[in-house]
């Protein structure tokens, strides 16, 4: 993983589909970036795509009766999320750092 994506932050899905070439040629033609493909057999493949891209797939994927499932959430974008929400700690952070 480079370090542009990991601060864009990267999400791991599971894909079902009927057709898994047919979705996978389909993402690619719509501009969507799929990397870390590893396809489990004639109906799951489990895929990594930036978190920009999610919600065009998610889209996409409906339109054809496909689903996704998030597998994992990776990359600096998801860390520092999750910091935000725990305040006391930044400030403990900082006193650390100080």
């Amino acid at each position: 993983m480079n370090l542009w994506r990991s601060l864009e932050g990267n999400v791991r899905v599971q894909l079902l589909s009927a057709d898994i070439t047919g979705i996978l040629d389909r993402l690619r033609r719509s501009g969507i970036e799929v990397w870390n493909v590893s396809i489990e057999n004639d109906l799951y493949a489990d895929l990594t795509i930036s978190r920009r891209d999610y919600h065009a797939m998610e889209e996409l994927t409906q339109k054809r009766g496909d689903t996704i499932r998030i597998l994992r959430r990776t990359g600096l974008y998801w860390y520092a999320k999750a910091m935000v929400k725990r305040p006391v700690l930044l400030v403990g952070l900082l006193f650390l750092f100080l």
